[in-house]
C-alpha cells in the first residue's frame, strides 16, 4: 500500500493513487477481520487484551490506554507465537 502510494507521488501516476486506496479498503475490511478472527481463535482472551492496547493501522499511533511492562511482555510472546503459526 504504502510502495503504491510512494509510487504515485514521485511518478503522478493517478493509478497508482486509487490502486492505494483500493488496497487499503481491501485490507481493512476483508483481510483484517478474518486474521483477527484467527488470532483470537488461537490465542483467546491474550488477543483481546492485546488489541485493545495497540492501535490498528498506525503501530507508533499514541494511545490514551495504559501501557504496563506486563502488555509489553504479553506483546513480544504473542508476535512470536503469531510467527510461529505462519
Amino acid at each position: 500500500m504504502l510502495l503504491a502510494f510512494g509510487c504515485w507521488l514521485l511518478l503522478d501516476y493517478s493509478f497508482l493513487a486509487v490502486w492505494a486506496v483500493l488496497l487499503l479498503l481491501w485490507f481493512n475490511f476483508v483481510i483484517a477481520p478474518f486474521q483477527e478472527a484467527e488470532l483470537k481463535a488461537i490465542f483467546g482472551e491474550q488477543y483481546k487484551h492485546y488489541s485493545n492496547k495497540v492501535p490498528k493501522m498506525i503501530p507508533f499511533a499514541k494511545s490514551s490506554k495504559p501501557f504496563s511492562h506486563q502488555t509489553a511482555s504479553n506483546m513480544h510472546r504473542l508476535s512470536h507465537s503469531a510467527a510461529l503459526v505462519l
